[in-house]
This record gives structure tokens, C-alpha cells and sequence, in this order.
């Protein structure tokens, strides 16, 4: 992998081989002393001076007169890379797909946690889109998750989608109420996890121009028996 001898290696040491650039991972070896392991991804050089793509795991112990060694297994992840360079572009177009949709569009792992997500969405919680991902609904709005969480969760382990549902509940951002018409269906992420797609629509303005029809028919009688009553 590397295009050195045994020999070499050991010459050279971490320093010799280490991509000196790569500052945040000698930050994270450093702080593996007191941690006791690491694991990240970096780069080292081959004899040629090319640099080669690798997973680094790393365990520091102490010997028997209580000196710090550390246990290194590198492992090349060139095809890894590449793969992901190979998928960029789609990941790209997929990443505009959400951010330009006009509704409500996410995916969540099974911690309810944000994959994914539209621009809609986050100013429900007062956060822009990469503020939302990696943050899960049982934090922001575990109300929710307690009225709906079973059937999110339900979607997930049977593959059967849950259509057309409306759903309501409470803007964090605004403590205003929100009804969406919305469908849920089960999303595979990668390494085999499962997942779940939300697609909906928020519908909160018709809801309150239903309302305010209905208050009108319920009103209209007595108006009308006024009128009569004052000719």
C-alpha cells in the first residue's frame, strides 16, 4: 500500500507518513491519549509522495512501566472514495430536490432523527436545513412524537406506508397550532438501517377557512331571525 519496506517505515514514523496538513487529525490522535481510542479517516503518503485515502483506528494502553503505546490499524478506503465521488452528483441533484420543494418533505432514521429535510420544516423549530439534520423529534417536539412516534415507528418494522393522514400539532418556533395532510412510507438508509419518508402539505390555512365557514353557517340562522324580527 504504501511502496515501502518494513525498514522504511519504521524510519520514518507517523511523522514520515502522515499527511502534515491534516491538522484536525493530529488534534485527534493527541486527544486519543486521554480518550484511549480513536477512529477517522485521513491520508498518508506512499514512497512516490502520492497520497492514499485510510480509516485509521487507534488504541493507546500503557505497558508495564506505565509508558502510553498505541495500537495502529490502517486500512486503505480508496474505493470508498471513490464510490462517494461517483454518487456526488446525484446526492447533489437529491440535495436540491429537498431544498426547493415548496412542502413538507423529510426523511428520519428510527430515532426520529432528521436525514434529510425540505426548507419548510426547519422554520417550524426556528432552524435552517443544516441546522435541523442530525437533530431528532423526540427533542424538538416530543409531543408529537408521543401522538404519532407508534405509527412512524409502525411504518419502519412492517414496510407498509400510512397515506393521506391528517396530522396536527404545535409549531415549537410559535406555539401556533399546524395541521398538515400527510402521507408516511418506509425509507432503507444506508448500512441497512431503516427509515421513514414524510411527504406533506400544510393545510393549517384551509383548516382555519373551514373553521371560520362553518362559525358563518352556525351564525347565519340568528341573523337572519334577527333581521326578520327588526322588520
Amino acid at each position: 500500500m504504501l511502496g515501502r519496506s518494513e525498514e522504511e517505515i519504521v524510519a520514518s514514523g507517523c511523522g514520515g507518513l502522515s499527511v502534515t496538513s491534516d491538522l484536525a487529525l493530529v488534534e485527534a490522535v493527541r486527544e486519543s491519549v486521554g480518550t484511549g481510542a480513536y477512529r477517522g479517516e485521513s491520508a498518508i503518503r506512499r514512497m512516490d509522495g502520492s497520497e492514499v485515502p485510510v480509516e485509521i483506528s487507534c488504541v493507546v494502553t500503557a505497558d508495564d512501566t506505565g509508558a502510553n503505546q498505541a495500537s495502529i490499524v490502517i486500512r486503505e478506503i480508496t474505493g470508498r472514495r471513490q464510490a462517494e465521488e461517483a454518487q456526488r452528483p446525484g446526492s447533489e441533484l437529491l440535495d436540491a430536490f429537498f431544498a426547493a420543494s415548496p412542502g413538507i418533505l423529510n426523511i428520519e432514521d428510527v430515532e426520529f432523527r432528521y436525514v434529510r429535510t425540505d426548507a419548510v420544516t426547519p422554520t417550524y423549530f426556528g432552524l435552517d436545513r443544516e441546522g435541523l439534520v442530525g437533530k431528532s423529534l423526540v427533542d424538538l417536539a416530543p409531543e408529537f412524537v408521543r401522538t404519532y412516534g407508534p405509527m412512524m415507528r409502525r411504518v419502519m418494522e412492517s414496510g407498509t406506508p400510512e397515506v393521506n393522514l391528517e396530522v396536527q400539532g404545535v409549531v415549537p418556533a410559535t406555539g401556533e397550532t399546524f395541521h398538515w395532510r400527510a402521507s408516511f412510507f418506509p425509507v432503507p438508509l444506508p448500512q441497512g438501517r431503516r427509515g421513514i419518508g414524510v411527504v406533506g402539505v400544510d393545510i393549517t390555512d384551509l383548516k382555519r377557512a373551514e373553521r371560520g365557514s362553518s362559525r358563518e353557517r352556525r351564525e347565519e340562522p340568528a341573523v337572519r331571525g334577527a333581521v326578520t324580527a327588526a322588520v
